[in-house]
């Protein structure tokens, strides 16, 4: 009697590696468009026909970046192709991606590249994300994992957040408590804002994380669950967290202003955020 264990485990592997990257491809197909749509067209001859679309023409994209147009609508298409790093400057420099959105298409069209690939991470960091949140008080802080899963945090937090549930499917996730949580939506005076921009910075965050299907688990119920969410993603955007005020409107304790920042520790970038709130007069 035969064992097929092992065959069958290499299936699986097989099967998920094409699964991973037929996702990359389209995620890095609608980023493509999104960037190519918002970039302003330098030169545009008088007699010019009325362009159909925003932005710039896939061949104008191709000639600035010095590749073959085809080749560049293959890319934009997702097919199943390997740019060299010559080609993504080039596309990145016709873009006029910022640094974050240069890492990002980096990240999505050479996942194989030693230096994007991510750190192992140790089997339980709460301890070490909890004792960062309390020394970080009595400013309000919490920690999350790379699915924006809540991990830790301190008091102050618990207070300004409504408090916060490990493990919860609405109440553990940053994200489906931002976008299917009507207490935290009145919670944010500018919430559109803030919303957009954690779409963004999370879209920015992931592909990092190319075979987590926590991650790509997430996006798809979020994408079913709330079309404010759905909007948002597909629009493509990413960005850096960003130094910011957010300006609350707290159940208990009335109007309240915030600068926001975040920090990951050196030795697990991405995998483990601390977000922190100071208080402004």
């Amino acid at each position: 009697m035969s064992d097929n264990t092992g065959t069958d485990t290499t299936s699986q592997e097989r099967n998920l590696v094409l699964q991973n990257s037929t996702e990359k491809s389209r995620e890095l197909s609608i980023f493509l468009r999104a960037m190519r749509d918002r970039a302003v067209p330098k030169r545009v001859p008088k007699n010019t026909r009325r362009r159909r679309a925003p932005g710039l023409l896939r061949e104008e994209v191709a000639e600035v970046a010095g590749i073959s147009a085809t080749w560049y609508t293959w890319l934009e298409q997702g097919r199943p192709i390997k740019p060299s790093m010559y080609a993504l400057q080039g596309i990145a420099r016709a873009l006029s991606l910022t640094p974050i959105e240069r890492q990002h298409l980096f990240f999505l069209a050479r996942t194989d590249l030693d230096l994007l690939r991510e750190k192992e991470l140790p089997e339980d960091v709460r301890p070490m994300a909890t004792a960062l949140c309390v020394a970080l008080e009595p400013h309000p802080a919490y920690a999350l994992d790379a699915a924006w899963n809540f991990v830790a945090w301190n008091r102050p937090a618990e207070i300004l957040f409504c408090g916060f549930k490990i493990g919860d499917e609405l109440y553990g996730n940053l994200l489906r408590r931002l976008f299917l949580d009507p207490q935290w939506r009145s919670l944010f005076t500018n919430w559109d804002v803030v919303a957009r921009s954690a779409v963004a910075q999370f879209r920015a965050a992931a592909a990092r994380f190319s075979t987590d299907n926590k991650i790509s688990h997430l996006i798809e119920n979020l994408r079913i669950a709330s079309s404010e969410f759905g909007k948002f993603w597909e629009a493509g955007q990413v960005e850096a967290s960003p130094v910011w005020s957010k300006n609350f409107r707290h159940p208990d304790h009335g109007e309240k202003r915030y600068l926001y920042t975040s920090m990951s520790p050196a030795s697990l970038p991405g995998h483990i955020t601390i977000s922190i709130y100071f208080e402004q007069p």
